[in-house]
């Protein structure tokens, strides 16, 4: 038997319209919610991509708010964070995510640095901008690759992929691990996994590369 759920919209501060001149809307369900989000661009969408595949977060929210403050010159003002984000340390975190050339005159800097100073803890632990020098478009497609693989996660192809990259001594490419595990589709999937839970790591000096198949691996060090 089919079981059918509506899916409902994310608790927001903000009712966002879906059309714009400037930028797009776009809507998207929370990984294995029946809850759908509302984000104003494209890059605030990939932004709540990179903190759900992250394995600290427990939960993300858009269109938080309204976050009254009032600012340096004593005006008091309303203003929404992007996103919102819980830890599983129980940190909150408010984003307001903006591309770099869109914040020219530092207005939104302004307005995070008032917040923080004036009304940051009637809401969150910390507030930060969130731009694409912070969140590179590697970090997104590593992200999205994540996700992907979480929803085919097998956990004894992830032991084995595992103890197979610790009998390296030295990085490998993914590609040849891939190979050595046996079946391609299944150690993609594993090594993604792994990836996404902190127990692999890429090696790069450069962490803006994207990872490809001949990226170089190895197993995260416990301390």
């Amino acid at each position: 038997m089919n079981v059918y759920r509506d899916v409902v919209a994310s608790p927001a501060g903000r009712r966002v319209s879906k059309k714009s001149r400037s930028s797009c809307r776009v809507i998207m369900c929370a990984p294995g919610m029946n809850v759908y989000l509302v984000f104003e661009s494209l890059f605030e969408r990939d932004c709540a991509i990179f903190f759900w595949a992250m394995p600290g977060v427990r939960s993300v929210e858009a269109q938080f708010g309204p976050i009254k403050y009032t600012d340096r010159y004593g005006i008091v003002r309303e203003h929404w964070a992007d996103l919102r984000v819980v830890y599983e340390n129980g940190e909150v975190v408010l984003y307001c995510v903006r591309p770099a050339n869109k914040d020219k005159r530092g207005l939104l800097k302004e307005t995070v640095e008032d917040i923080r100073n004036y009304a940051l803890k009637y809401y969150a632990h910390r507030i930060e901008i969130l731009t694409e020098q912070v969140v590179s478009k590697a970090d997104i497609y590593r992200a999205r690759e994540i996700l992907s693989a979480r929803r085919l996660k097998n956990s004894p192809d992830c032991v084995r992929l595992l103890e197979l990259l610790k009998t390296k001594t030295k990085p490998v490419r993914a590609f040849e691990l891939v190979e050595e595990f046996g079946i391609e589709g299944d150690g993609w999937i594993a090594l993604w996994n792994l990836m996404g839970d902190g127990s692999v790591e890429h090696v790069t000096k450069d962490e803006g590369l994207t990872f490809e198949p001949v990226s170089f691996v190895r197993a995260r060090k416990v301390n």
